[in-house]
């Protein structure tokens, strides 16, 4: 697809463009030690007990994929494979909780939390029995699909090891610009398997975002993606087709543009 860049023409090419977007919208990420969570751990650490079995960093903030305006930090709560609570039980006990002390939202498989100017999505899991990483979560966005199995540290590496983190980054802004609500596990991986046997590299950038929009345009509604950590989770369920249609409707809008700096920025 061939496109200029901006209507000035001042890049001297589209890669360096969409690096110095990428570069501008890029979230500096926090640690478990910032004061500024601190009584927001303290809390989840008296909301599980003795049932804690870890917390750590964990989805964009683990991946390097976050951008300013979305989640400052993604937090997995590890609870320990005899939990009595059921997965939904889990979900809604947290979000209690933390409503008492904090402005609290409801997400697929998290909760947003907004403290102290910051945006933390808090995803609440219950281990598998003798395993280490995987878990079991509670999907609060449809009543078809109550929980889901999966591998978080699987996503992780999936991601960092995929030589696909910039376009991901750049999908993101454009997400965020076009007021998608596009899951970042369900992007991420579609963005992967779409760009499966292109070149990687800065080089390549412009030609795979584009190609990967391209790819939204045409099949997404009709395309299924699934867990890599298991292929019963189909990640492409999280979303209704009307809201297929929506993210595709707005890829083609978005091809339609004779200026990358009008897609992306």
């Amino acid at each position: 697809m061939s496109i200029l860049i901006t209507p000035e023409q001042p890049y001297r090419s589209g890669n360096q463009y969409l690096i110095d977007v990428i570069n501008a919208r890029k979230a500096t990420p926090i640690s478990l030690q910032d004061k500024r969570i601190k009584t927001l751990l303290s809390t989840i650490d008296v909301w599980a007990g003795k049932q804690l079995a870890d917390k750590f960093i964990s989805g964009s903030t683990a991946k390097g994929t976050s951008i300013l305006g979305c989640s400052d930090l993604d937090l997995f709560i590890s609870l320990k494979a005899d939990t009595n609570l059921t997965l939904k039980q889990i979900f809604n006990s947290l979000h209690d909780t933390l409503k008492k002390e904090f402005s609290v939202r409801k997400q697929n498989v998290s909760i947003r939390v907004v403290h102290n100017k910051l945006q933390i999505d808090i995803v609440p899991g219950k281990k598998m029995p003798y395993q280490t990483h995987w878990h079991f979560l509670y999907t609060n966005r449809r009543q078809d699909q109550e929980r889901i199995q999966t591998n978080v540290n699987n996503h992780v590496n999936m991601v960092i090891n995929s030589g696909r983190i910039n376009e991901i980054i750049a999908l993101k802004v454009w997400r965020k610009i076009n007021k998608l609500d596009f899951p970042s596990m369900y992007l991420e991986r579609y963005a992967i398997d779409a760009l499966h046997g292109k070149w990687s590299g800065k080089t390549h950038l412009t030609d795979n975002f584009l190609y990967v929009l391209t790819h939204i345009a045409k099949y997404f509604s009709t395309t299924a993606v699934y867990d890599p950590s298991n292929s019963n989770n189909v990640i492409s369920h999280s979303l209704y087709k009307y809201e297929k249609e929506e993210i595709q409707n707005a890829a083609i809008k978005s091809l339609k543009n004779d200026y990358l700096s009008h897609i992306i920025y």
